[in-house]
């Protein structure tokens, strides 16, 4: 087979045209074309450029001024008083501090700007960076005082625990009986003192700790001895020590605050009992474990079935 053979096809591209003619074609188009003028390129200015309002860097600007004038800061006002402050939620002053925060990043561009433009001591922003700062530290000092208060009552608080507790427990036993609701309240928000128990609705496998079953434990006593009088004659012999673990516990603390709802509950626990004549206690070590898995599958019943 002579070479030019081989040769030939290779000349072309995959389209049938040969490099040779597609090159010619190209500068042939290229002289077809009208003359191009070199123009001077087009100098950067700031009309040029286009920045997104909500790009985060405009937040060193107060409303997208590059500087503002003096009598623009004089009109900013004064800062907090201690006293203003002593008022306000810690929501409030958390949203106060960041407002200054961002405040002072404002000022501090502003300044160094101001300061490159003018060669003076002298600078308005920096004043009014030190009246913000003024702000700042008198929120921690607020802070600094709500944090001593709370020491020193968690110290009354642990020294008085004993007797805090006992006051409550007479209070709740002996109310009448026309105030039930209001014991009711009156022993969730006892709960969620002592024990940091929320409302049963809230409740999750993961807050059961020693301090949520011994809260649960005392919720549990506390309804029983309220409506021991209304119990029929078996639920008041099975449960007059109290509940014989942490399940039957967390039962009657989720009871109805009621007559008839601790009736029910010991009722129903009373039957579980003797379905189960060989049933062992829960240890205590185990308490955590089982009551959380407990909280788990009772969860699970109350989700709703998937579609």
């Amino acid at each position: 087979m002579k070479l030019s053979a081989v040769a030939r096809p290779l000349s072309k591209s995959v389209f049938g045209t040969s490099a040779k003619s597609f090159s010619t074609s190209s500068i042939a188009s290229t002289r077809l074309r009208p003359g191009i003028a070199i123009r001077p390129p087009i100098p950067p200015t700031v009309k040029n450029i286009e920045v997104s309002d909500n790009h985060p860097l405009w937040q060193f600007f107060s409303e997208k001024k590059f500087l503002r004038a003096a009598d623009e800061l004089s009109k900013a006002g004064r800062p907090w008083t201690i006293q203003e402050l002593r008022r306000k939620s810690f929501e409030d002053l958390h949203t106060i501090w960041y407002v200054c925060v961002k405040e002072r990043n404002i000022l501090e561009r502003e300044g160094r700007i101001y300061q490159i433009y003018h060669d003076s001591d002298s600078n308005p922003f920096s004043r009014q960076s030190a009246k913000v700062r003024d702000t700042m530290w008198r929120i921690r000092h607020v802070l600094a005082e709500r944090q001593t208060a709370w020491e020193n009552s968690l110290s009354d608080f642990k020294e008085n625990y004993t007797d805090l507790i006992a006051d409550f427990e007479n209070g709740y036993l002996n109310a009448d009986d026309s105030l039930d609701a209001e014991m009711e309240a009156r022993l969730e928000r006892f709960l969620n003192a002592f024990y940091g128990i929320k409302q049963a609705e809230d409740i999750s496998p993961s807050v059961v700790d020693t301090n949520f079953i011994n809260g649960v434990k005392v919720a549990a006593k506390l309804k029983l001895a309220r409506f021991e009088g209304t119990l029929d004659q078996p639920s008041a012999e099975a449960f007059g020590e109290g509940p014989r673990d942490v399940i039957e516990a967390y039962e009657l603390y989720l009871a109805p605050h009621s007559p008839e709802g601790i009736q029910s509950t010991a009722s129903a626990l009373l039957n579980k009992r003797n379905d189960s004549p060989n049933y062992s206690p829960i240890p205590k070590y185990l308490e955590i474990e089982v009551l959380s898995n407990h909280i788990k599958e009772m969860i699970g019943e109350e989700k709703p079935a998937e579609l």
